[in-house]
């Protein structure tokens, strides 16, 4: 119980921070958009080359754009992107960062950035860019990561103990490695209490 809890607990800190590194990766080299989909009525750009643990993705519907065009750019649309509203004329802009996921993501309008931005004190004066702070959590992917990097932590604090477990004398108690050597099968062992190692034998 106490090493699940811990699992998650530090599985639940490094989502975090990969989301921060996404974020700091970001302001550091934003890179530029192209075009991922378009048509007459609709158009969809992202970022080819990433930064780590980042992604971006703009969604641009015109506001002639019918109902079947609308549902044509979703299509493409990548499933942790924003969605611009149908006949809006507006470009929805996503910054989503985690890994290996997105887990969290800023949505804003690009015409009205309304996106909360953090300086960073440490960037040098030739650096530019700062962290866009996000409002939004990718549930899918924020459970995910979550899942996936709780069960690695929980893999390797499990690993001692299964070193340890195939370490143990054959004489030893299979809980705690004690050396039952001359002891009864049905005694407790003198160490941790629990029921002998039915392998042991009277020696």
């Amino acid at each position: 119980m106490v090493r699940s809890v811990a699992s998650g607990l530090v599985g639940l800190a490094i989502t975090l921070l990969l989301a921060a590194i996404g974020l700091e990766s970001h302001a550091r080299n934003s890179g530029y958009l192209t075009p991922l989909w378009r048509s007459e009525s609709a158009m969809i750009l992202h970022n080819p080359k990433p930064a780590f643990a980042h992604r971006q993705a703009s969604h641009r519907v015109n506001q002639d754009a019918g109902a079947a065009a609308y549902d044509e750019s979703l299509r493409h649309l990548p499933w942790w992107a924003g969605r611009a509203p149908r006949d809006s004329g507006v470009s929805i802009h996503t910054g989503a960062s985690g890994w290996p996921l997105p887990a969290f993501r800023t949505v804003y309008d690009i015409q009205s950035p309304q996106a909360r931005t953090l300086r960073r004190p440490w960037a040098s004066q030739n650096q530019r860019g700062a962290w866009l702070v996000p409002n939004q959590i990718v549930w899918p992917g924020f459970l995910g990561n979550l899942l996936l990097l709780s069960l690695v932590v929980f893999g390797l604090l499990s690993l001692p103990a299964v070193i340890r477990s195939r370490r143990i004398d054959p004489m030893g108690c299979r809980h705690c490695g004690y050396d039952l050597s001359g002891l009864d099968a049905d005694t407790p062992c003198p160490e941790c209490g629990r029921t002998v190692n039915p392998a042991a034998t009277a020696g």
